[in-house]
């Protein structure tokens, strides 16, 4: 079945490209509409279960509505089928990205590099990007032979990645400085094979049928000789962090030629040093006079606002009833309280607030009105608490809430733990109650993080006498340090055995003596997949051989006591690559105010962050962090100099220095920076994420997971993509059909029980 679809597809659209788009636009528009027959029920069962007998009588749901909506969308299944015949054959193609470079290597491969992707045309409209265009265009050409590096663009969907890339990819000065340029176009489903094709398609070939048949080494292979010896610029559009750039790298050389390879993607896809030596570059959202400015250069002819509608400028236009995704600016809770629209096709509800206080009818409002959206992103916005109507958002799957003051909230409702689909938690204050109990039941639970603190309940026992527990928590952040938590910790291999990422956060109000803290910090053994730790108010604790796991790759401590004897556990860790002490201090003033580093210890360290610490002497011996290769030095206002070893380090690319005292910076000037180094000092620095964000920049999921936006096209992976298209809408037909025959007999048995 599956090789007949696929000739078929091939036979009928290997014709016409514009039926293609049409085609596969109307097939999305039916997909849609049946997620939302399939979300109205799923909404509607588990609904039901929560509902008494009585409830469940008044709240049946009327499957001859059900049942005509599906015959609904059969009919325009067949309507798209029907139309694709009469018009497949219809008008020419246009020519294929792999076409124009067969024509062009038939052509004696004499035709420039230079290439556009083949997306739809757009409005050329830009607001706001000037300075970021400016900025990177800089970083991208300013050096000649320095040897490769990744320049990623992050931020969140629609915030004008593209747009940017897009713009510096076609400037005068990008052109002409790179020998070689390739944009390609991706999305979330992209393959390592995808992007090599792309990229492929891009360049002069002789036989280009050749590469469609090649394996994946090879085709990597193909790529490294093409672009062996050159200046190359390769743009990766619309990349997300699910691990394809550690498997695509090898296939970019890397020569002290200047390359450079720009990502646009929704968070850091490249966390090695080694492949880029540049922090991600996030694009802000546009602010509210350019948002507007924006809308009216799309709208308006000449951009500007006619007169008689210069009163509505500022109000936010209705979205559209289909809008999948909905962000809304500005005053967030007079819009909520007077937004009327049916909100049933939405997934995503984004509100940027200006601190406006989001009342107790504001959220009965979201949880009526916007009951399918998976994703819920409240910022800036006041909230002082989290209602039980929570329970009506039955498919959520994230929510954020995020404020730059810390809120604090009294609790969180029992009701939240119903929400059975919700992977992630994620608050920006202080929860004062403890968690719910129920909490230990969601077992989909992924991401659980209040910045500040929080407190988790011991786990209910099941009649079995089995415990519940988080099994697929990966991020645990907040969690306040106390003698329950010291228990906690204890059973930790079978409560949250999978967690990676670990914040722990110490009461000072209630502080636990030395021994109690090192016994905490020892049961972490038992999370044996804890790769990150950061601990935040620890006051004394004792310096224990075997304190910390082996498996930890980054540790941060913050407004902590740490002394040589800490320091020297820390060097010991096989594993650690990243480690960042912010403020903290010795236990008492008799304690030496010095680091020492000797031979062989912090072997695997990459990076390494001073911030705030009361420190005279740094002494660093020789074979001391062999590997480092950036260090950041700040607020460090006693530390006299740097220690010589470290202009014998090899690996060492950045030695940023900030905020230090006078008699320090006189003495940098004298100090020999390793060769290869780049020595930056105060306006030159990059701030390094501080942040709490920081703690997840690798966690591989993102908010904009959740729901995916439609596929960009690829013109080399065309016969794949149209097979799975053909075979989703026979599978769609089967399962309508059974899931109407179901529905029927359900109701049927329901029935016939009542009566």
């Amino acid at each position: 079945m599956a090789d007949s679809v696929a000739s078929f597809v091939l036979e009928k659209f290997t014709e016409n490209d514009a039926v293609k788009e049409a085609f596969i636009d109307q097939i999305r528009d039916v997909a849609r509409d049946a997620v939302d027959v399939i979300d109205k029920y799923i909404i509607h069962v588990i609904k039901q279960k929560r509902r008494t007998i009585p409830g469940k009588l008044l709240h049946s749901l009327d499957v001859h509505d059900v049942a005509n909506t599906i015959t609904a969308i059969k009919n325009v299944i067949n309507d798209c089928f029907v139309n694709r015949e009469k018009y497949a054959n219809q008008g020419s193609r246009k020519p294929s990205r792999i076409d124009v470079d067969a024509a062009a290597a038939a052509d004696g491969g004499n035709r420039p590099l230079f290439r556009r992707s083949g997306t739809a045309v757009e409005r050329d409209h830009v607001v706001g990007l000037d300075d970021h265009i400016y900025k990177l265009v800089n970083q991208l050409t300013k050096d000649r032979c320095s040897r490769r590096d990744v320049i990623s663009i992050t931020g969140m969907g629609g915030s004008g990645k593209t747009k940017l890339a897009r713009k510096i990819y076609q400037h005068n000065a990008v052109i002409y400085h790179f020998q070689a340029h390739v944009w390609v176009d991706g999305s979330r489903e992209y393959r390592c094979r995808d992007w090599l094709l792309g990229i492929l398609s891009c360049l002069p070939f002789g036989n280009t049928n050749e590469i469609l048949g090649m394996p994946e080494d090879t085709l990597k292979q193909t790529l490294r000789n093409r672009l062996q010896g050159r200046r190359y610029l390769v743009v990766m559009d619309g990349m997300w962090n699910n691990g394809i750039w550690n498997t695509i790298n090898t296939a970019f050389p890397d020569e002290p030629k200047g390359s450079r390879i720009l990502i646009t993607c929704p968070e850091k896809v490249v966390t090695s040093i080694d492949d880029s030596t540049t922090l991600p570059y996030t694009l802000p959202p546009l602010n509210e006079k350019q948002s507007l400015e924006l809308l009216c250069k799309n709208v308006f002819p000449h951009g500007d606002c006619p007169r008689h509608l210069k009163p509505l400028y500022s109000e936010v236009p209705p979205p559209s009833s289909k809008a999948r995704r909905l962000s809304i600016q500005g005053s967030t809770s007079h819009y909520i309280s007077s937004f009327s629209y049916n909100a049933s096709s939405a997934h995503s509800l984004v509100l940027f607030s200006e601190n406006n206080l989001f009342e107790t009818n504001h959220w009965q409002k979201i949880c009526k009105s916007f009951m399918y959206i998976r994703v819920l992103y409240l910022w800036n916005v006041q909230i002082e608490s989290i209602p039980k109507d929570i329970e009506n958002l039955v498919l959520l799957r994230y929510i954020r809430i995020w404020n730059d003051q810390v809120l604090k909230i009294p609790a969180i409702p029992d009701s939240i733990c119903d929400l059975r689909y919700l992977e992630s938690i994620d608050i920006n204050g202080q929860v004062i109650e403890y968690l719910p109990k129920k909490i230990w039941r969601m077992k989909q639970l992924r991401h659980l993080k209040v910045s500040k603190l929080m407190r988790l309940r011991d786990p209910p026992r099941r009649n079995s006498g089995t415990s519940v527990a988080l099994v697929n928590l990966r991020i645990l952040s907040g969690l306040a340090v106390d003698k329950k938590t010291k228990l906690l910790m204890a059973k930790a291999r079978s409560k949250f055995p999978n967690v990676e990422k670990l914040h722990l956060v110490s009461d000072t109000k209630k502080p636990m003596v030395e021994s109690e803290v090192a016994d905490l910090l020892e049961r972490l053994k038992n999370l044996r997949r804890l790769k990150s730790l950061k601990v935040v108010n620890f006051l004394k604790f004792q310096p224990r051989i075997s304190l910390l796991p082996s498996t930890l790759n980054k540790i941060t401590i913050v407004s902590s006591c740490l002394d040589l004897e800490h320091f020297k556990i820390l060097g010991q860790l096989s594993n650690l690559r990243i480690l960042k002490l912010r403020k903290t201090y010795r236990s008492s003033p008799n304690m030496p105010s010095k680091l020492s580093c000797l031979r062989g210890e912090f072997s695997t360290l990459e990076v390494f962050q001073m911030m705030g610490l009361t420190i005279e002497t740094w002494e660093m011996k020789k074979g001391a962090m062999p590997n480092l290769q950036r260090l950041v030095i700040k607020e460090c206002y006693e530390l006299r100099y740097l220690p010589n070893e470290l202009s014998n380090l090899i690996k060492l690319r950045h030695i940023e220095v900030s905020e230090m005292s006078e008699n320090f910076m006189k003495l940098l000037v004298e100090f020999k920076v390793p060769k290869e180094c780049e020595l930056l000092t105060d306006s030159n620095v990059q701030e390094m994420d501080d942040n709490e964000n920081d703690f997840y920049d690798a966690s591989g999921d993102d908010w904009n997971n959740y729901d995916p936006p439609p596929s960009r096209q690829h013109p080399t992976s065309d016969h794949r993509r149209w097979f799975t298209s053909s075979f989703f809408v026979s599978i769609m037909f089967i399962f309508l059909s059974a899931f109407l025959g179901i529905l029927i007999s359900e109701y049927r048995l329901r029935f016939h029980n009542l009566s």
